[in-house]
């Protein structure tokens, strides 16, 4: 991706969640002025969401060095970090993961191996946060008596992405004669380097780092859900960790919808729960204070590791 088209998502991503957010702001007549806000508080909570992405770089660094690459810590934080700022900027969150493959290949790890890490970090990202939202939505259902009608899209797409994302699973130790048929035919000239990230996530799969990479996607969920917590007592919403866990995971499940930063699918998964000002608040903190601190990763990693990351412009 080249610089000029990173500038030209940036602008369409900012314009596409600002144009969201100004028109749930006037459709609900939302009194926001974040200058009168706990600014304790508000940066705290931004500074333990920072903290949830340095504890995903982290599961990044150890699956990566399980798979034998010699990529350095900090090295992975600013891959891990900088590739985030292009999923920020992309429909469903999907920019982030080609950096972090060929910032891999460029750390003398194979494509397919990089690709293994990759797949097994959003399975873990997927599954978690799915499965919460399925859970959130049964925990009210069964508070409200019956299922509200609101509950049914971050559901439906819920059970939807949990569906396609079992399928690394399934690919890592089954052969599925329609799929192998598929590949066979189309990908004939690549069934090496499937085969290779069928051993690569195979590998993951029966290591213990499997485990660790659980723990640390569960941790970095949780200081994620601690920071919208706080965000949501700087307005005055008196919410507890379950209640804001469940904002979270139900605002991350509406967000894989392919819009710009999640746009729309956070905002209304997050209002399922929260007070339209705790929303905003969260969106504030979460996507306009988050994308500097991204784009400056991005950049220390352009700047610094230039000659040993072929791909970066």
């Amino acid at each position: 991706m080249t610089v000029r088209r990173v500038i030209i998502w940036t602008l369409i991503s900012i314009i596409v969640v600002s144009t969201v957010l100004v028109v749930y702001w006037k459709l609900l007549n939302v009194n926001f002025n974040i200058l009168r806000y706990d600014k304790t508080l508000l940066l705290t909570a931004f500074a333990i969401f920072l903290c949830s992405h340095l504890i995903s770089s982290l599961r990044f660094h150890i699956l990566a060095k399980r798979m034998g690459s010699n990529i350095t810590i900090l090295e992975s934080i600013l891959v891990r970090i900088g590739g985030q700022f292009l999923a920020y900027i992309s429909p469903s969150y999907a920019g982030g993961e080609p950096v972090r493959i060929l910032a891999l290949k460029g750390r003398g790890l194979e494509f397919s191996k990089g690709l293994s890490i990759v797949i097994v970090e959003v399975f873990l990202d997927v599954i978690l946060h799915n499965v919460s939202a399925i859970l959130a939505i049964a925990y009210l259902t069964f508070n409200h008596g019956r299922l509200i009608t609101s509950y049914l899209p971050p559901l439906i797409i819920s059970i939807a992405t949990l569906g396609v994302w079992t399928l690394p699973l399934i690919f890592s130790f089954r052969k599925l004669p329609f799929l192998e048929g598929i590949m066979r035919k189309y990908m004939a000239k690549h069934m090496s380097k499937v085969e290779s990230a069928r051993e690569g996530l195979r590998s993951i799969f029966k290591s213990k780092v499997i485990v660790y990479s659980s723990l640390l996607t569960f941790i970095a969920t949780i200081a994620s859900a601690i920071s919208l917590m706080l965000a949501s007592h700087s307005v005055g919403l008196s919410i507890g960790f379950i209640e804001a866990y469940m904002a979270l995971t139900l605002s991350l499940a509406m967000g894989s919808i392919p819009t710009p930063g999640g746009a729309i699918g956070v905002e209304y998964g997050a209002s399922l729960m929260l007070t339209p000002q705790a929303v905003m608040l969260w969106r504030f903190i979460s996507y306009y204070m988050t994308i500097p601190v991204l784009a400056l990763a991005l950049i220390v990693l352009v700047v610094k590791f230039r000659d040993s990351f072929q791909f970066l412009p």
